[in-house]
């Protein structure tokens, strides 16, 4: 069952979504920045995000949004912070 709107946690995993699947066209627009690793940001976020869209409740839904809270940040942190910097190299050189 979707749970859109139900918490801030289902809106974490719309973002997470829309993530991965704006990192999945980078090829299409960019394809020097993409790299290899991206495809497993690609799935993390699609994962973390379907999970927590599509998650049934248990008595370990809390410490199950609370973990993909917790792997979402830092995936998202280092996406922006690796194609920013990709980005830069490329226009210095």
């Amino acid at each position: 069952m979707l749970k859109i709107g139900s918490n801030s946690f289902s809106f974490l995993g719309i973002v997470l979504v829309v993530a991965g699947l704006l990192l999945a066209c980078v090829p299409m627009v960019r394809s020097h920045l993409f790299k290899r690793q991206d495809l497993v940001l690609i799935a993390v976020f699609l994962i973390c995000g379907i999970t927590l869209l599509f998650g049934k409740r248990s008595w370990n839904d809390g410490f199950q949004q609370f973990s993909l809270l917790l792997l979402s940040i830092p995936a998202i942190f280092y996406t922006v912070e690796s194609v920013r910097l990709r980005g830069s190299r490329d226009r210095a050189q």
